[in-house]
């Protein structure tokens, strides 16, 4: 259930950002979430101060027109001062560190364990998986499920592992630090160019993560399997800095080259309660976040 705002100047679309509602649950306590996404600005119209008054014209027209309570938030690049300093002037607070994590296999393999998911053993299996995020804010199920692309890793016809998959497709014009000094370079690189090639960077992204205790290692063969499937070389995704699952992933998998590519892109994951109280509040910022892969692409 979205909902869309414009700016158009001589019939030419200038600005736009998107607000999509959603289902949120935080530890036990269920809430409804407006995400902020899509944001996107003309070259024209930046470096003269209107991106910025059109962000604070549009987040105070939705914050002040939505009728019931509500948890706006979104994610913003650690780096950008300017935005950080637009949220901050309507009302919106830094809640958490959005850590990004590549995956990559120059030649993955497939393991014949892991499987595609139906609607009916999706069904059955999604109380598991809401009992292991019952702990963490912001958890949701709105982008689970989507075409059918929730596998698992089973073992003696147990599942003892389980992920969304998503698939991306991103044009890098820029990053920073020493990789954004290659990136011209990386296409004609032998390789490299299979796992990370900026002009045409086709990747999955993965949420829902499930695992049961002890099996943190074999997570690594569920997703090289998913690299296979869908004949890509590299997935990303997000966890909130304090999720300790995020720190079990790492310590226990191989990850592959592309992580270290993007060890240096922070996030900030900022939100404005309306209509909450301060124990209502509480719920959704003493929690690990769940941080949603289809929602960063």
């Amino acid at each position: 259930d979205p909902y869309f705002f414009t700016v158009r100047r001589n019939n030419r679309l200038q600005a736009a950002v998107t607000f999509c509602r959603r289902f949120i649950r935080s530890q036990g306590q269920e809430n409804q979430g407006l995400y902020i996404q899509y944001f996107a600005a003309a070259p024209e119209l930046k470096g003269k101060g209107l991106v910025g008054k059109f962000s604070k014209l549009v987040m105070k027209w939705a914050i002040g027109h939505e009728e019931q309570q509500a948890a706006f938030y979104a994610a913003i690049e650690a780096r950008n001062a300017r935005v950080r300093k637009v949220v901050h002037s309507v009302g919106f607070s830094e809640l958490a560190t959005i850590k990004t994590v590549g995956f990559s296999r120059f030649f993955p393999r497939a393991d014949k364990a892991v499987r595609a998911l139906s609607q009916e053993a999706f069904t059955s299996f999604l109380p598991r998986l809401e009992d292991f995020y019952s702990g963490y804010a912001f958890w949701m199920t709105d982008n689970l499920f989507i075409n059918h692309d929730y596998f698992v890793l089973e073992e003696s016809g147990r599942i003892i592992a389980g992920v969304q998959a998503h698939q991306a497709h991103w044009s890098i014009e820029k990053l920073p630090g020493l990789i954004g000094a290659l990136l011209p370079a990386i296409p004609y690189i032998p390789l490299i160019h299979r796992i990370f090639n900026p002009r045409d960077f086709r990747f999955l992204t993965f949420e829902g993560f499930f695992v049961e205790p002890g099996y943190e290692y074999r997570l690594q063969g569920l997703l090289e399997t998913l690299l296979v499937r869908y004949g890509y070389h590299s997935a990303i995704f997000w966890f909130d800095e304090r999720d300790p699952l995020q720190q079990r992933i790492l310590k226990s998998n191989r990850m592959g080259l592309l992580n270290y590519f993007v060890g240096d892109s922070d996030a900030r994951f900022i939100i404005n309660l309306k209509g909450f109280s301060e124990g209502e509040a509480a719920k959704l910022k003493e929690a690990p976040l769940y941080i949603s892969g289809h929602d960063n692409i």
